[in-house]
């Protein structure tokens, strides 16, 4: 890039105090209502029981698992499965904090103080970063090491050197080892180093060499298990190209435009504008740190419209760097008539935009439908019931009744269930929305064994008492879809 300006970055005060107290307002207002049920989101369990039982199975990255491993055995709670549950959510919650004032910090130190504010201010209205902070998930480590990777690379830009090399490297290495997606910051950050070095061979050198050691240190465990780990692996790109399953989505295709729309808003777009508007006017003579934090979500965003599988949190962090440019904005609108009051309004509006989905969000944690399922059926069920569950539907224990997972095959009837012994079933619409539907598919069925389980769920949904039905709420995940008969027959009454 024959553009790339070589004059020292601007001098500017680090915003010590504005970064730290947005990681301390991240901590509250991200730290809250935490406590619900950990069968909810379907990934929490099986990262829970790791800690709980000992073990590994390599399907999630290691910097988020030993993290709250070692604060689950710090406390002394590591084989409590409820306080490991906490304690993950919690590593969730303060990485996702740091994060915040990291990102805040870097773009306060290259952009101004009140770039600095606004970054923070418009990723704690982030309403995908808020949900992804309270889940024990690797999302918000991710996070804190691609911030990292953003803060070295601007203190390597200040002053070049061993040492800042060795933190550009780690702070890679960080990234990489919080999800594999993180690996997309090493080569912008390799790119930096090489192009501020004065000693470029010795320094991509120790860049790498302490990439690799801080990646080796926190994945030491899949060392010692090679085959298991290079398997989850394996499944894990399978799934992320669709092999395994019908493809979701034709590429590229332009999903996550929309999902921008869904964390943005109309200030924040008009800003993202406004600075793209102000790369060209420099005639796009950028610092390499500056060309670094514009190419890393500009990448990140054309990779992802190349999977054909797609999730809001695949797009997490290509959103915040988004957000990180949109604050960069502001302090450009100071050279406006008016600019301290049109650029606090800015804010201010964007805020407002967000607020009614930030509150969506926060209501969604308060809502616990397995938990009421779980109150439910452990004091209004007799003790001798036996429940049938459908599939794709984890539950917490229940002390009483009893409770097996139970496919509903064709030619199952509602007398063929009780001739079982089964009471009562719980069901989920994905597990009848198919057969009930009037667009419907029919998979890898025949017509006839279709028709025969479409058959199953009208006479259950016609006949059955109906026990408790649970609407969706803001939170799919809190707030599930549920459906509780009796498998006695409907009074004629209804």
């Amino acid at each position: 890039m024959n553009t790339i300006a070589r004059t020292p970055l601007p001098s500017r005060p680090w915003p010590w105090g504005i970064a730290l107290i947005f990681v301390l307002a991240c901590l509250i207002w991200f730290g809250r209502g935490l406590d619900f049920s950990a069968y909810a989101h379907p990934d929490e369990i099986n990262k829970i029981n790791q800690i709980v039982r000992s073990y590994y199975n390599f399907n999630h990255p290691l910097l988020m698992l030993n993290s709250a491993r070692v604060a689950a055995m710090v406390s002394g709670n590591e084989s409590d499965f409820e306080s490991v549950k906490i304690i993950g959510r919690s590593v969730s919650v303060l990485y996702a904090s740091l994060a915040v004032g990291i990102f805040s910090l870097g773009i306060g130190r290259l952009y101004g103080r009140l770039a600095a504010v606004g970054t923070g201010l418009f990723l704690m209205a982030n309403p995908h970063l808020f949900e992804f902070a309270h889940y024990f998930k690797e999302e918000p480590t991710v996070l804190l090491g691609m911030s990292l990777t953003v803060l070295a690379m601007i203190v390597y830009s200040l002053r070049p050197g061993l040492g800042t090399t060795i933190f550009c490297g780690a702070a890679a290495g960080l990234a990489f080892s919080g999800k594999y997606a993180g690996i997309i910051v090493m080569p912008f950050a390799l790119y930096v180093v090489l192009a501020e070095s004065k000693n470029k061979l010795r320094d991509a050198l120790v860049f790498l060499l302490a990439f690799l050691a801080i990646f080796l240190a926190v994945n030491f465990p899949a060392l010692l298990s090679i085959n298991n780990a290079a398997g989850s692996l394996d499944r894990e790109v399978v799934r992320l190209t669709g092999a395994d399953q019908e493809v979701r989505r034709k590429i590229p295709h332009g999903v996550y435009t929309n999902r921008y729309w869904q964390i943005s808003s109309p200030v924040l777009l008009g800003l993202l504008i406004l600075y793209a508007w102000g790369l060209i006017q420099r005639r796009f003579r950028l610092q390499p740190v500056e060309w670094a934090i514009v190419l890393i979500p500009a990448s990140y965003f054309v990779i992802l419209s190349f999977i054909p599988v797609t999730s809001n949190r695949y797009f997490l962090p290509c959103g915040v760097f988004a957000a990180c440019l949109s604050a960069a904005a502001l302090p450009s609108v100071l050279a406006w008539r008016n600019g301290k009051w049109i650029a606090a309004s800015l804010i201010v509006l964007s805020l407002s935009w967000s607020s009614p989905k930030l509150f969506n969000a926060n209501q969604g944690f308060q809502a616990d439908h397995l938990g009421e399922l779980v109150k439910i059926l452990e004091t209004e069920l007799p003790s001798d019931s036996l429940l049938i569950i459908g599939e794709d539907l984890a539950i917490p224990p229940v002390k009483m009744p009893r409770t097996t997972y139970h496919p509903i095959n064709p030619g199952e009837t509602l007398e063929s269930l009780r001739k079982k012994g089964f009471t009562h079933i719980l069901v989920i619409p994905r597990n009848y929305k198919n057969y009930l539907n009037k667009t419907q598919n029919r998979t890898s069925l025949s017509d006839g064994d279709f028709q025969k389980i479409k058959a199953f769920y009208e006479s259950l949904f016609e006949r059955a008492t109906l026990l408790r039905h649970w609407e969706e709420g803001a939170n799919n995940y809190l707030a599930k879809e549920m459906t509780l008969f009796s498998l006695k027959e409907k009074s004629p009454s209804g």
